[in-house]
């Protein structure tokens, strides 16, 4: 998964600002969506199929 922050970037230095509100939406994002949507399904195909 990949998140980024949309927009200008002022400086190098302003990166540091971002990266936790990214982290955080990230995980989010992988608990809300990305675990029960995509992994899990794929998980359940991969399993029921392999007897």
């Amino acid at each position: 998964m990949t998140v980024r922050k949309y927009g200008p970037v002022d400086s190098i230095d302003h990166l540091q600002t971002y990266i936790p509100e990214l982290e955080k939406l990230c995980g989010e994002l992988a608990i809300e969506k990305l675990v029960p949507d995509l992994l899990n399904p794929i998980s359940r195909c991969i399993t029921s199929s392999a007897g």
